[in-house]
């Protein structure tokens, strides 16, 4: 699956199957969220939430009571992302094979 495909080089991950275990589903998550379009996102929410909050004097100091963070890519069946391939995750695809394809883009 991995053999042929050059360090650098964009792949494509697509979930195929709704992971059971947690740390499988955290592994895509992570995986997906490392794509160019929702580290774009990401980080448009994180300064949204940083202008929304809600600052509170507390015990004579200002408070910060931010709002909870949108979980943007669940690992649900169906999505994908495109993120460059590097050695360090080879084996995370490895781990999370039976639940996503992975093809060269």
């Amino acid at each position: 699956m991995l053999d042929n495909i050059t360090p650098g080089s964009n792949i494509t991950i697509t979930v195929t199957k709704t992971p059971r275990t947690k740390a499988a589903r955290e592994t895509i998550r992570r995986l997906l969220l490392s794509s160019v379009e929702y580290r774009r996102i990401t980080q448009k929410a994180q300064s949204s939430r940083n202008k929304n909050a809600d600052w509170r004097p507390r015990a004579g100091r200002l408070w910060n009571n931010r709002p909870k963070v949108a979980r943007l890519c669940m690992a649900r069946t169906g999505e994908t992302s495109t993120i460059p391939y590097r050695p360090q995750i080879m084996n995370d695809l490895a781990n999370i094979a039976d639940y996503v394809s992975v093809e060269q883009a």
